[in-house]
């Protein structure tokens, strides 16, 4: 330290100085005064002589000051000076004053233990206060002072170790000078504002409720007399802390009003940049979530949420206990998941929890705890994972992190039993993925440990719970241990409170326990009881719509397995309204997706269900409402909202505007931006959809559109469809038919050949050969093998669901010479997707010499597959039909003028192969209708073909595309900047609106293929833009050649042309071109192997539109 110039002022002078000023500060809290007086006294110290009683009461002093400025400030540097200035002033001469000045010292190291949690400051600060309560005399009022500061060291204490003697010792020592009343008001409030928290910290330890009352008098009383007190927003926020968890306990919600009150005082009586603002903060913060708790409303949460969020902003800055705040940050975030799964928020708690768990030091007490919750948000992570491997991954590093939690040698007792229950949860789950048996064995043994020592509290609850699913899930359970179980189950419903957040969850897994009783003993009883649990739960506010969905889905099975139809069709119809809230707009659209595909297969089982009940029309209906959600949202909204806009063009206005910002590229999914503002971006999406709910009510009061984004009904939908015969195939473990849609009619065709569990085997087989076929790396031997395999399953997709439909159309032949070819929609459910239907049947080797039907189109007798009797088109849904057909009548075709063409070729891209007829491809396209608007080469990046699809009514793209069947929204087409801009996702083509578009040909691989758990969600490139505008789409199942992509090309263009049809012959110019190119690839040799690979050419190219 530089020494100043005293040379115009004394030493003493100066120090009067700072002490008046200091005494000042006092009364006006003025932070300039404080400084002032810092640095009198600071200059002062230099000028005393060094060790003498007055120097060492100046040094005392200015300790005391430093202290203050760093609690207004968090300025460590000022703590850093105190400490030593403190240290000096002990040495005192004068032993009357040296009990005080220890007292100063000590509260300095507790400060600095604080931050640091160094157990040296810690151990340093106790004696200095054991050593002070020595040299005090037993009439000193300061007594009460130092036995504050000792109750709080006595608390860290525990915290470290756990041992409840030293919060004994705690309430003993501060109620001894409480009740002896020699302290002046101020420390009297004090001592008793350190009394109510060792008695409430007791109570956390002990659970005797006597002690939280206790501690809420005390609390009450040190509030008395203290508003003009310095520190009287300490004594609030301490009052509000200990009402807020008196009124968990007891369910008060008046006494929960009352802290949050007090605590708002706290709040608003305390300067931002006080070291405790963020702490005062966060107990308000905990107020919130406990009325979210009482509640269950959203915006309890939310507002906690922004609290928390707050918090951790002001501990980045500079404040106190960071790490406590993120995780307790993490921890809201978990809640708001559960209730509202959005995967960003999910990995927002995830990097709150990283954070915080890496900021705590190694013995740190709470570190075992923080430990544990970030393993369980693994965990849950691993729940949510698409990516193949990703979930184990997650798995590995839960149980890794919660093993660490459970080594630990320091953290609280009551911890304990959480920590241990996270990780027999996790490893419970790793079971699940391995069937590892000593994970089950350790799982149990630790459920069985907890509940050895606790069953009525939080651990014992979630411990019952788990205990009761290890048992059922032990390989070679008997019924003993489906009756232990039930017990179990029974006794967490008991332990779990009405209006409980884990209510919901508690009876969701004994309404589960008791339908699997219901089903493997006959037990109609065990049934009823089930289905009262779930009607339950679809009534309470708390649950989540994932919850909801799943209960209603659980009685309808149980209506099923009595053989009640109706019973399970209405609570199917309840689902499926459910389904389309899960999807809410408030998700981006990937979490949308993630949601929607935990129910796959929910709509196909609802339509089995009404066919049994006798309602085929009621099954359509169930179809329609519970697949093709997202795609329906989207088109719901294009098929009234012209008509929306002449009449009310505003709300029209405001409608789409909220739409776009709701279906914009998830803000998550850019990585570089801060965890605070993603969670800014999604709170503002949370504000779009609630006030697009509301302009939707609106909307629909308006007359003419009462029916607006609701579920389509039969009538309507038959009474729309311009196209005929649409064939709506339904694969349900119940039972699986064709649904024929001609004129007002649902015709049923039973399909008992196509059975759901054995579609599942072929589609893995049929998409397991494409690899195969489609790896040059492969053995020829292998990849002829699967080529053959593809040629039996298309065999049995025939047999099984093609051929019945086509003999009950009447298509029993192909069409005969100068006959006008049929045509068939085909509306495929679930795993049905992922197959060629048109494809299906025997095919040809041999091909005929004469007719429309022969010569170089080919002919066979009798006619044994799809190609050869119909032309095929496909349709996600009938909505999507429907809307197609309109939008096709409603725009002109090639007739009536020349359409606005866009080509966009991508022959190479970086980190592709290239594709070298791409750019042939476009020529082709130029040849054939003439003048079109090029994109290719360096010209064809993301952001030009998007800027430029607006503005055209046709598409054609050469080049590469890609989707993963396994993850959702992962299709894209490929351009030449993909590598850095991204390439054309189907977010980015869900963000258009092309309200002239007609055509879009893909001459791209993977471009209608969609996801496996998503399968009638129609997420791919060609769904994505039928959904935009486009009433045509010719798109490719799987890998297409560019060479044969070419030459299909050439002749769908030039029929197009040839038949001056318009649009309306698209799907017969592209049977045409395929069927030619099925005849020349049949009459090459046998050795070559596009004459091998037939069908896995030429099936890949389809049409979807009207």
């Amino acid at each position: 330290m530089v020494q100043p110039d005293l040379s115009h002022v004394s030493a003493t002078a100066m120090a009067q100085q700072g002490l008046r000023l200091l005494e000042d500060f006092q009364s006006t809290q003025q932070l300039d005064q404080l400084s002032q007086a810092i640095e009198r006294l600071r200059q002062a110290a230099f000028g005393l002589p060094a060790g003498s009683a007055r120097q060492c009461l100046v040094l005392s002093e200015l300790g005391r000051a430093l202290r203050r400025r760093h609690e207004l400030t968090g300025a460590e540097v000022d703590l850093e000076e105190a400490i030593p200035a403190l240290t000096a002033a002990c040495m005192t001469p004068e032993e009357g004053c040296r009990h005080l000045y220890l007292n100063n010292l000590a509260n300095a190291y507790a400060d600095r233990y604080e931050r640091t949690t160094s157990l040296a400051d810690l151990d340093r600060a106790e004696a200095a206060l054991r050593r002070a309560l020595e040299l005090a005399p037993h009439d000193d009022p300061a007594r009460s002072v130092i036995v504050s500061g000792l109750t709080s060291v006595l608390s860290y204490r525990y915290q470290r170790d756990g041992d409840v003697r030293h919060l004994d010792e705690a309430v003993a020592v501060c109620r001894d000078v409480v009740t002896a009343d020699l302290a002046a008001p101020a420390q009297q409030a004090l001592a008793m504002y350190h009394l109510a928290g060792a008695l409430h910290e007791a109570y956390e330890a002990r659970s005797n409720l006597d002690l939280l009352h206790v501690a809420e008098d005390w609390a009450r009383r040190a509030t008395d007399g203290t508003s003009t007190d310095p520190d009287s927003a300490m004594y609030l926020a301490r009052l509000g802390s200990i009402l807020t968890r008196r009124a968990e306990v007891e369910r008060d919600p008046e006494r929960l009003t009352e802290a949050e009150i007090v605590l708002a005082a706290a709040v608003l009586g305390t300067p931002p940049e006080h070291v405790r603002y963020a702490g005062y903060l966060n107990e308000m913060g905990n107020a919130v979530y406990a009325r979210f708790k009482f509640t269950g409303e959203l915006t309890q949460l939310d507002r906690a949420l922004e609290i928390f969020q707050t918090v951790v902003a002001i501990g980045a800055e500079g404040g106190i206990n960071e790490a406590g705040q993120l995780i307790n940050l993490g921890n809201m975030l978990m809640q708001r998941f559960a209730l509202s799964p959005e995967l960003a928020t999910l990995d927002n708690a995830i990097s709150a929890f990283d954070r915080g768990v890496r900021m705590f030091g190694e013995d740190d007490p709470f570190l075992p705890m923080a430990r544990s919750v970030y393993g369980g948000a693994l965990l849950e992570r691993s729940r949510h994972s698409d990516i193949a491997g990703q979930p184990e991954r997650f798995l590995e590093f839960a149980i890794a992190e919660l093993r660490r939690a459970d080594r630990a040698q320091t953290g609280y007792a009551e911890h304990r039993r959480t920590i241990r229950n996270n990780l027999a949860i996790a490893l419970h789950e790793q079971f699940k993925h391995s069937a590892h048996l000593p994970a089950l064995e350790e799982a149990e043994s630790l459920f069985r440990a907890i509940l050895a020592v606790s069953r009525d509290d939080i651990a014992g609850r979630l411990a019952t719970v788990n205990l009761a699913a290890v048992v059922t899930g032990r390989p070679g359970a008997g019924e003993d241990a489906w009756d232990e179980a039930g017990r179990l189950l029974r006794r967490a419903v008991e332990m779990t409170a009405p209006g409980h957040v884990d209510r919901v969850r508690v009876l969701r897994n004994l309404g589960v326990h008791l339908g699997d009783i219901a089903r493997r003993r006959a037990n109609a009883a065990a049934g009823a009881e089930a289905t009262e649990i779930f009607e339950q739960i679809l009534s309470m506010p708390t649950a989540s719509s994932d919850s909801r969905v799943r209960a209603a889905v659980t009685i309808a099975e149980l209506a099923a397995f009595t053989g009640d139809w109706t019973a399970a069709t209405q609570a199917y119809g309840r689902a499926v309204d459910l389904l389309n809230a899960t999807a809410v707009a408030a998700l981006y659209r990937a979490d949308r997706a993630h949601a929607l595909s935990r129910f796959f297969g929910l709509a196909s089982d609802a339509a089995a269900c009404a066919l049994n009940a006798g309602q085929p029309r009621r099954a359509l209906e169930l179809l329609e409402h519970g697949r093709g959600v997202l795609h329906g949202q989207s088109l719901a909204v294009q098929s009234t909202l012209a008509a929306l806009h002449e009449t009310a063009p505003d709300l029209a206005d405001r409608f789409e505007q909220l739409t776009r910002e709701l279906d914009a590229k998830p803000a998550g999914d850019d990585t570089d931006l801060p965890e605070e503002v993603v969670s800014a971006l999604m709170e503002q999406r949370r504000r779009a959809a609630g006030e697009r709910g509301r302009i939707v009510e609106q909307i629909r009061a308006i007359d003419g559109f009462v029916d607006f984004l609701r579920a389509p009904r039969a009538d309507d939908l038959l009474g729309a469809l311009r196209c005929h015969p649409v064939v709506v195939l339904n694969v349900s473990r119940h039972r699986c038919d064709a649904l024929i849609l001609r004129g007002e009619v649902v015709e049923v065709v039973k399909l008992p050949r196509l059975q759901s569990d054995t579609l599942i085997r072929q589609v893995i087989q049929f998409l397991g050969c494409l690899e195969t076929v489609r790896d040059t790396n492969q053995p020829p031997a292998e990849r002829d093998q699967a080529a053959a395999a593809i040629t039996s399953i298309l065999i049995w997709l025939w047999h099984s669901t093609i051929e019945p439909v086509l003999d009950a159309l009447g298509f029993t032949g192909a069409p005969g010479r100068g006959q006008h070819w049929p045509r068939v929609w085909w509306c495929p459910t679930g795993l049905l997707t992922f197959l060629p239907l048109h494809a299906a049947g025997r095919h040809p080797h041999t091909f005929g010499s004469s007719g429309r039907a022969g010569g170089a189109l080919g002919s066979f007798a009798p006619a044994a597959a799809t190609i050869d009797r119909v032309v095929s088109s496909y349709a996600p849904t009938v909505r999507s039909l429907i809307s197609a057909g309109a939008r096709a009548s409603s725009r002109p075709g090639a007739r009536d003028g020349a359409p606005q063409v866009l080509a966009v070729a991508v022959p190479r891209a970086a980190g592709w192969p290239e594709v070298p007829r791409a750019a042939d491809e476009v020529e082709v396209v130029r040849r054939r209708l003439g003048t079109v608007s090029v994109l290719s080469g360096s010209q064809a990046t993301r952001a030009n073909v998007l800027a430029q699809l607006p503005r055209h009514q046709w598409l054609h793209f050469a080049g590469h595309g890609v989707q993963d069947p396994f993850r959702p929204d992962t299709g894209e087409l490929i351009t030449v900047d993909s590598r850095d801009k991204g390439a054309v996702s189907i977010a980015d083509v869900a963000g258009l609106r092309l309200p002239d578009a007609q055509l879009a040909f893909l001459g791209a691989c993977d471009t209608v293929r969609g996801q496996v758990l998503l399968a009638d969600e129609a997420m791919h490139i060609a769904g994505a833009l039928q959904t935009v505008g486009f009433a045509h789409v010719l798109a490719n199942m799987w890998v297409v050649s560019d060479r044969l992509s070419l030459e299909v090309t050439d002749t769908f263009y030039a029929r197009i042309v040839e038949q001056g049809a318009g649009l309306g012959a698209a799907a017969h110019a592209l049977h045409d071109g395929v069927r030619l190119l099925r005849g020349r690839l049949e009459q090459l040799p046998g050795t070559a192997h596009e004459r091998r690979f037939g069908p896995i050419l030429w099936a890949t190219f389809v049409h979807l539109g009207p």
